[in-house]
């Protein structure tokens, strides 16, 4: 982390409380929606789908959610007692020999309208352009359609 800039240089994921509530199937019901991979793509700042700002700091800890202690891509590997819309980040101090607990927010629940960055519209679409490019690029590949003649 040369400049310290969070959020051009990271270690935590970004998130939306709107994607971690999921789909409404019932697997993301019972495990919240998917942590997207482009959330820890640096110049990834917003949701195309969701027309929103991603953020970085937990709403409850005020942290950044997810940190990662001791060269781990998943913050707390080993507490399964958290739901995967919880923040992860260890807020007490760190003492040998125990373990000190984890935040648990609920990141999936959606923040006030009121403390949501508001843009303008033309600010929010350029902010969604190059995420809506970044996702066309790292698409898989459509399949092509072959007709089958008959006879």
């Amino acid at each position: 982390m040369i400049n310290g800039n969070a959020w051009l240089l990271t270690r935590t994921p970004r998130y939306l409380p709107q994607c971690l509530t999921g789909d409404g199937s019932e697997i993301q019901q019972r495990h919240g929606g998917a942590w997207r991979l482009t959330w820890r793509l640096p110049p990834v700042f917003a949701c195309p789908r969701h027309r929103r700002l991603v953020r970085t700091d937990c709403p409850a800890c005020r942290q950044p959610v997810h940190a990662v202690e001791m060269n781990s891509v998943i913050a707390r590997p080993w507490d399964e007692d958290l739901h995967p819309a919880q923040c992860r980040t260890t807020i007490a101090p760190r003492t040998v020999g125990r373990l000190q607990p984890a935040c648990g927010a609920r990141l999936s629940e959606p923040v006030g309208a009121s403390s949501e960055t508001a843009l303008d519209p033309q600010t929010l679409e350029h902010l969604l352009g190059l995420p809506r490019r970044l996702l066309k690029l790292l698409a898989p590949p459509a399949r092509p359609r072959f007709r089958v003649s008959a006879g």
